[in-house]
């Protein structure tokens, strides 16, 4: 693990710590109703613009595993990880509809399809930088699975923030659900990241 932060270690042991109690809370998440819709407040309408923003971004850095890691099990979370993320997508554009939000706009990775539309990412709830993506896109092999996953783990512990947040300053039932679950998929993955990493390290 020389090349990775020494975040991502502090980070999977308080995930072993929490792993256990969230995941006996874990379940499919149900679509929300519109007779829900008038219980929510900025929070929720924050939470869920920001998270379907967050959401694509990892869906966007697990499209770069395919083609650039040769290990089997990084491959099968970054496939887990676009099963999870896609269809909470398509769930956050419907509590933007319910709660009458502005729906968040279409965020592309830097040096991927279409443009930011002026916007800098990188450092704020653990959204990945132009210079770490383009630094990723340039990797192969073991090199590329580190790297990627110090990038990934961040990013679900800024998931773990976001949804943190709306638990405690939410109103929306149903948004604040799907933030229980992010919690506890993406605790436990954090986890699952570090093991891994572990792993290729101790190999590489």
């Amino acid at each position: 693990m020389n090349n990775i932060s020494p975040f991502v270690g502090r980070l999977v042991l308080a995930a072993l710590a929490l792993s256990p109690a969230a995941c006996s809370t874990s379940g499919p998440t149900a679509a929300a109703p519109t007779s829900q819709a008038a219980q929510h407040n900025q929070a929720d309408v924050d939470f869920v613009t920001g998270m379907a923003q967050h959401h694509q971004q990892a869906l966007d850095l697990a499209a770069l595993v395919p083609d650039r890691s040769q290990n089997e099990d990084v491959k099968a979370i970054a496939a887990k990880i676009h099963d999870e993320q896609a269809p909470e997508i398509d769930q956050f554009h419907k509590f933007e509809r319910e709660f009458g939000a502005r729906p968040s706009a279409s965020m592309d990775m830097p040096g991927m399809s279409g443009d930011m539309g002026g916007m800098e990412m990188g450092g704020a709830d653990g959204m990945v930088s132009e210079k770490d993506v383009e630094q990723l896109r340039g990797l192969s092999g073991s090199k590329f699975d580190k790297k990627w996953i110090g990038l990934m783990a961040e990013h679900h512990d800024g998931a773990v923030k976001m949804a943190q947040n709306e638990l405690a300053k939410g109103q929306s039932p149903e948004a604040k659900q799907i933030a229980q679950n992010i919690v506890t998929a993406q605790t436990a993955e954090v986890a699952e990241l570090g093991a891994l990493l572990a792993k290729i390290s101790a190999d590489n």
